[in-house]
């Protein structure tokens, strides 16, 4: 793939972080397919080109994560072998002529992307920084959603609706403050 000229730099008074907030407001759903849907009905005719640069790069994100899970899930792999028992060679031939595939993994770094093989000691120090960092806040909000569910099996309740405000409200304060 050739590299781009430019970077595209679309100077707009066009805001569709600003219109996807609003619409979400005042939606009266949490599914982000019907927000969208509304998103777009509301965007106009001269604003579409601004819109889709401003979602570009989320959208090839979204969509070439999936490759590299592939790629990796490819590189790793343990060889299929034929015999049913295990063929040690086979495997380390597979693992000796995939690991260059591995070189051009995408890698999320302080200053940006690079591949995994324009990548210094202190790049890969970043990216499991940032790894760590994420897993921490993956798992402190799995402790919310745990303490939430424990609060409405203990009212014996159906969902969090049904319990009573202040049980509610005392419940969200203390654990949006975690």
């Amino acid at each position: 793939m050739s590299e781009p000229t430019e970077r595209i730099n679309f100077v707009t008074s066009f805001d569709l972080r600003a219109l996807v907030i609003s619409t979400t407001a005042s939606a009266g759903t949490p599914d982000p397919g019907l927000i969208a849907d509304e998103v777009i009905h509301q965007i106009r005719d001269e604003d579409l080109r601004a819109a889709l640069t401003q979602t570009m790069r989320a959208f090839v994100r979204q969509t070439v994560r999936p490759l590299h899970h592939q790629q990796h899930v490819a590189t790793h792999a343990a060889p299929k072998v034929k015999t049913s028992t295990p063929n040690r060679s086979a495997k380390v031939t597979a693992i000796r002529s995939t690991w260059r595939q591995h070189l051009k993994a995408h890698v999320h770094v302080d200053d940006g992307w690079k591949f995994w093989e324009e990548c210094s000691a202190a790049d890969f120090y970043a990216a499991a920084d940032e790894r760590i960092r994420i897993a921490k806040n993956t798992e402190a909000a799995a402790d919310k959603y745990r303490a939430a569910g424990d609060l409405v099996a203990q009212h014996h309740v159906s969902k969090w609706a049904d319990l009573p405000l202040d049980v509610q409200e005392q419940a969200l304060t203390e654990l949006l403050a975690a």
